[in-house]
């Protein structure tokens, strides 16, 4: 009879403990959103999953990071992504497959023009004869491009980002830049203008990748938010941290000013993941975790 009871109590023990190892088994997807904006940053995550994912989205693979009981993945959308639908696609290790659409849409960006003097031109579109700025800027193309290969593979941010800097915003994200009449390129950030030695702050926590005077962007600051995520600074007129320092949100890194390529104290602020430049504004008082509410089916 004992035995016919500890059996009994067996079977019961493991029909209530099954469906609560499926449910701490069972894989969720979700996304930011399924509609974006050309300069908007794509956020997956895989939640339930022991081995990282594979996935794609505009022709690109989802570079998936281990974070809690699952994985997380950034994608940036460029201005220059034509509006559209596009498949995300993800695999997961059981082999099932998921696509969801996400629709890309057009931003709102304007122009900006610019008059400078011969010399100042010459930081941009340099001569063959000007050999010396050429030399420095392949010597910084370098170093930016090692500063932005560093992230560390989980996100080190907390919570919503904060603006970098009191002042008037003067250039916005994405606009098509005119110099001296001529087509430059797409402005690359958000310039915020303001008196030279205004406090310029860390954005959200992270670690120093490159603090020195470039060039064209003069004395800059490239920070390290973990899981792909960079924010940059540039123009200041005082580097107040060093390469590979902790810093937090709110810490005052530098100070504006006007060195390099620039017509007036300003900060010119950068977003980036990969090789694609972000809108700063939408992180602004944003905490990406908080947005992954949609689940895709």
């Amino acid at each position: 009879m004992r035995e016919i009871l500890i059996s009994l109590l067996m079977v019961i023990v493991l029909a209530l403990t099954g469906p609560v190892e499926k449910v701490i088994g069972s894989i969720e997807v979700k996304v930011n959103d399924i509609n974006q904006v050309q300069g908007e940053v794509l956020m997956v995550q895989v939640s339930g999953e022991t081995s990282p994912p594979y996935g794609t989205f505009l022709g690109r693979e989802l570079n998936f990071q281990s974070y809690q009981d699952g994985w997380i993945a950034l994608i940036g959308i460029s201005y220059w992504t034509e509006p559209g639908t596009y498949p995300l696609w993800i695999k997961l290790s059981n082999g099932k497959e998921i696509e969801q659409s996400i629709r890309v849409h057009k931003g709102d960006f304007k122009e900006s023009h610019l008059t400078i003097s011969k010399e100042k031109a010459k930081l941009v579109n340099p001569s063959f004869k000007d050999k010396a700025i050429i030399e420095r800027k392949a010597r910084d193309r370098e170093r930016i491009k090692e500063a932005y290969n560093q992230s560390e593979p989980f996100p080190l941010w907390n919570g919503p980002f904060i603006r970098p800097a009191e002042g008037r915003i003067t250039t916005g994200y994405g606009y098509t830049r005119y110099v001296n009449g001529k087509l430059s390129n797409r402005h690359s950030g958000l310039d915020i203008a303001n008196a030279v030695g205004t406090p310029i702050y860390a954005v959200n926590d992270g670690i120093v990748r490159l603090a020195e005077e470039l060039l064209v962007t003069g004395n800059t600051i490239i920070i390290d938010h973990g899981a792909g995520l960079y924010s940059s600074y540039s123009h200041l007129s005082e580097l107040l941290v060093e390469e590979g320092e902790m810093v937090k949100k709110g810490q005052i890194i530098g100070k504006m000013g006007s060195t390099g390529f620039s017509t007036g104290s300003h900060l010119h602020w950068v977003m980036k993941i990969g090789d694609v430049y972000l809108n700063p504004e939408q992180f602004v008082g944003t905490d990406l975790f908080q947005e992954l509410d949609f689940v895709i089916p």
